[in-house]
């Protein structure tokens, strides 16, 4: 999933699950280098490396954006009526 645009083409239960799952794989696998950055225990007194590691991680601050925008469409999108039969089958 790339846009908000794709995921309000989805049309079936089973479209949106399979859609959240490869979502959910996909921004795991982009997350990987954030989180293994975050992950480092900085504890240098090395100011450049103290803030060449703030400005890695600050240069994230969009794509974490686009990706909650992403993830708050699908959320909203299952909250549509489309979807509230599929949901009372279960």
């Amino acid at each position: 999933m790339q846009s908000i645009r794709e995921i309000f083409k989805i049309n079936t239960v089973e479209e949106l699950n399979a859609a959240r799952d490869q979502f959910e794989q996909e921004i795991n696998t982009k997350t990987e280098p954030l989180v293994a950055k975050l992950e480092q225990n900085i504890l240098s007194s090395d100011v450049v490396s103290i803030e060449q590691h703030m400005a890695y991680v600050e240069a994230w601050r969009a794509r974490l954006v686009k990706y909650h925008a992403l993830a708050s469409a699908f959320t909203d999108h299952a909250k549509d009526s489309t979807f509230l039969a599929g949901k009372r089958i279960r």
